[in-house]
């Protein structure tokens, strides 16, 4: 009896063991878990204000872009609104000087002069209305372009239809240039010299497209006389033929002529 007594007791004292070690070692495990659950928990909130320290850097170098472009934007703004301001003092000295000129050749030079600061002022005075200080909306800037060639010329009498073809084009400064100037040339000639004869039906057509691959090609025609048989003599002397052909150069490209009865034709294809 005793002896069963014995192997009983020795039996719940072996199961009272593996119970507190079982006991002992889920305690262990417990405690583990909430460890590393603590751990976690910690990387959780210093993840979270890392991120909220970021977002707060992000924000304050965001300010800091924003408040640089919208400086840069204003000063771009008044450099050109200061060299269009200087461009127009160039056109009323010239002004001045044709009032105190008698020579017809040199008042005329001095015109023609006027006329081209006048384009670049313009392309300025675009630029300093834009919102996007970087491009010139070309349709608008020839159409004013245009309108102080023709105030010009409509003294005299002159009454052409001019056709604008250009809608969505836009270009940098760069090329908006010499394209002003180009056109200044060639409407101020089409004006002084395709129609000798106003009879209503003069005609002029400007066209500049860009396809997506951002090839450009530029087309000006009018349905006057044509150029003189010693047009090409003419091109050796005429600053203005010179003019147009260095600032095609500029745009890394060659003027094209085509004349006959039927008028004149100029273009060229740009990048």
């Amino acid at each position: 009896l005793s002896k069963t007594m014995m192997a009983k007791q020795k039996l719940e004292i072996e199961k009272s063991r593996r119970e507190f070690d079982a006991q002992e070692r889920t305690s262990k495990l417990v405690l583990i878990s909430f460890f590393f659950t603590l751990l976690g928990f910690a990387g959780l909130v210093y993840a979270y204000l890392k991120s909220i320290k970021n977002q707060r850097l992000i924000a304050e170098q965001k300010y800091i872009i924003e408040n640089s472009l919208v400086e840069k934007d204003s000063l771009l703004k008044e450099i050109h609104h200061r060299v269009k301001n200087n461009l127009q003092m160039v056109s009323s000295l010239l002004s001045l000087q044709t009032k105190n000129t008698r020579s017809k050749a040199a008042i005329e030079a001095l015109e023609e002069g006027k006329s081209r600061v006048k384009a670049m002022a313009l392309i300025h005075q675009k630029l300093y209305q834009n919102e996007d200080l970087s491009v010139i909306e070309m349709q608008g800037y020839i159409e004013s372009l245009i309108n102080s060639v023709q105030s010009v010329y409509r003294k005299n009498g002159h009454n052409i239809a001019i056709e604008v073809d250009t809608e969505g084009v836009e270009l940098d400064i760069d090329r908006a240039i010499p394209f002003g100037l180009i056109l200044n040339e060639l409407v101020s000639n089409s004006f002084k010299y395709a129609f000798p004869v106003d009879d209503g039906k003069g005609k002029i057509h400007i066209i500049i497209k860009k396809s997506e691959s951002q090839e450009g090609f530029f087309e000006y025609s009018d349905n006057g006389i044509g150029l003189p048989e010693d047009s090409e003599d003419l091109s050796k002397s005429s600053m203005g033929i010179r003019l147009m052909n260095r600032l095609a150069n500029q745009l890394q490209t060659t003027l094209n002529v085509d004349s006959g009865v039927s008028g004149v034709r100029y273009w060229f294809n740009f990048k």
